[in-house]
C-alpha cells in the first residue's frame, strides 16, 4: 500500500463518512506535520484514546491515518500532503 493508499483509507474515507470531528484532523495535521511517523502513530493513539473514543480499533485507524500521512511529509511529497491536510479540513469544517 502507498502513503497516498493509506491516507484515502484511514483518514479520507473516514472524513468523507462523517467519523472524524474537525478537532481529530487538526490533531491529525498537527501529529503528522511535526513527529516521525512511528511517533506520530503512537501519539495519535494515545490522543484519540482521552478525546475521541476509548475503543483500541477506533484508535489504531486513525492512528494508522497520522502515520500514512506523517510518511507522505517525509517522503517528500509535500504538494500531496498539503493536499490532503486541506481536503481533511474542508471535509470537517463544513456544515
Amino acid at each position: 500500500m502507498t502513503a497516498s493508499q493509506g491516507v484515502e483509507m484511514y483518514l479520507l474515507g473516514p472524513a468523507r463518512a462523517g467519523r472524524l470531528s474537525c478537532e481529530a484532523v487538526e490533531e491529525a495535521i498537527e501529529l503528522a506535520s511535526n513527529h516521525a511517523p512511528s511517533s506520530a502513530c503512537s501519539r495519535a493513539q494515545e490522543w484519540w484514546r482521552a478525546h475521541e473514543s476509548p475503543s483500541q480499533m477506533a484508535a489504531l485507524q486513525f492512528s494508522k491515518g497520522i502515520r500514512w500521512l506523517a510518511m507522505l511529509r517525509r517522503d517528500g511529497e509535500m504538494e500531496r500532503f498539503t493536499t490532503v491536510c486541506h481536503q481533511l479540513l474542508l471535509m470537517t469544517r463544513l456544515p
